[in-house]
């Protein structure tokens, strides 16, 4: 059975709420305890930006990437930051909304957590 862990990133990433950087560590940290989970990092409100080819994470998004795990922007999100979704990093997806992402996988059987 491949089990599904959903992360979700949501809000302004200003201290002391997490930010894409702390949830990449703890997808990381995840990894390391349940190697043979399918991770979802679920990106929702401004930090969607950070998903960007240009931002100063856009290393760290497609290193997730590259290291299997799935990395989700919310377009709504995207819209409201005026983000180009084809601007993205490699290998992120665009999901139409967050919250029916997180709603239909966790009725798949996801487990979920808030970053």
């Amino acid at each position: 059975m491949n089990h599904h862990l959903l992360l979700h990133l949501a809000g302004t990433g200003d201290a002391p709420l997490p930010n894409l950087e702390m949830a990449a560590r703890i997808a990381r940290n995840a990894r390391a305890e349940l190697p043979d989970w399918t991770i979802e990092l679920v990106v929702q409100g401004p930090q969607v930006a950070l998903l960007a080819t240009g931002s100063e994470l856009a290393q760290e998004v497609v290193s997730l990437v590259d290291a299997g795990f799935i990395v989700s922007a919310c377009a709504n999100s995207l819209r409201s930051a005026a983000v180009d979704g084809e601007g993205l990093a490699a290998g992120v997806r665009i999901v139409s909304a967050a919250v029916a992402r997180l709603a239909t996988a966790q009725m798949d059987g996801a487990a979920y957590i808030r970053v």
